[in-house]
């Protein structure tokens, strides 16, 4: 427990946008962690070639902190969670494997934000929103109205009320497996009083329990000036939840394992990040063969 940071990944059908998701991570999160952290994949896969195409990707990150655990048939997505939360440090941050850190996280920060998880009344500090974050939805252009204090706050952790603020908005949604940071503490208490059984029941399930529950939970959320994370919504792997996906860049699960098990890569380096303006947002995919973007 004396570990400052656990990271959790959960994956389903995308070997090749989780070997993108964890470039970003070490390329990106440096500030953020310390020789003491983890990152625990837990993944799951519906076909024998999403199986292979997550074997290679295991022999690629053969390296410390990395640890893939698949779902097993016995208690599946919630035993392995469950295993999982048992070796956290003192806080927690989630990402599903369409998830880019697209930007370093500042130095200056790091020491900001570990305080600011101490403080009873915060429920988590994302690294999805920010000032930069004005969009609620792509696909209808619907804007999210930005907290005051995020816009002109001096702290480095800009924190609000988000119990104020629209149901609907991204800065009312205080439970996300997309890049929310929360101490482990509070995060194990919330999840066991939820029955779930994938990363999109467990959201959904909580933020339904959350809503019936608003007195009894810290008051704020927390962010920095802007945000480095984006979800890059291309495809759909789950029936959950039906989200939009693949408008704009579609690229099936099917399509991007080929060329994985090809032997081709995504490239961090050859995406184009000067265009985000939400948490979710298509980007479009860059394989290092192509060069092209």
């Amino acid at each position: 427990m004396d570990r400052p940071l656990s990271i959790v990944v959960f994956s389903k059908d995308r070997p090749a946008q989780l070997d993108l998701c964890l470039k970003s991570i070490f390329k990106n999160l440096r500030n953020l962690i310390s020789d003491k952290w983890t990152v625990d994949v837990i993944y799951t896969s519906s076909t024998q070639n999403f199986e292979i195409g997550y074997q290679t990707l295991m022999t690629e990150w053969d390296v410390d902190p990395v640890c893939f655990n698949r779902e097993t048939p016995i208690g599946g997505f919630e035993g392995n969670l469950e295993r999982s939360m048992k070796e956290w440090g003192k806080n927690v941050l989630f990402f599903t494997d369409d998830d880019i850190v697209y930007k370093e996280f500042p130095i200056n920060s790091t020491k900001a934000i570990y305080q600011a998880l101490d403080i009873d009344d915060l429920f988590c500090v994302s690294l999805r929103l920010g000032k930069n974050t004005f969009i609620q939805d792509q696909y209808t252009n619907k804007r999210c109205p930005i907290p005051e204090e995020v816009n002109d706050g001096s702290e480095i952790i800009k924190t609000w009320l988000w119990k104020s603020h629209p149901e609907w908005s991204n800065f009312s949604y205080p439970f996300s497996v997309d890049a929310h940071v929360f101490r482990s503490s509070l995060a194990k208490k919330i999840i066991s009083q939820v029955d779930y059984f994938n990363p999109n029941s467990l959201e959904g399930r909580i933020n339904g329990h959350i809503r019936k529950n608003l007195d009894s939970l810290p008051n704020k959320m927390g962010c920095l000036e802007k945000g480095c994370v984006v979800n890059t919504p291309i495809n759909r792997v789950q029936e959950t939840c039906h989200n939009g996906a693949g408008v704009f860049f579609g690229s099936s699960a099917k399509t991007t394992n080929e060329r994985f098990l090809r032997g081709e890569r995504l490239s961090l380096e050859e995406m184009d990040f000067s265009t985000i303006i939400g948490v979710h947002q298509e980007l479009r995919l860059c394989w290092e063969q192509d060069k092209c973007c």
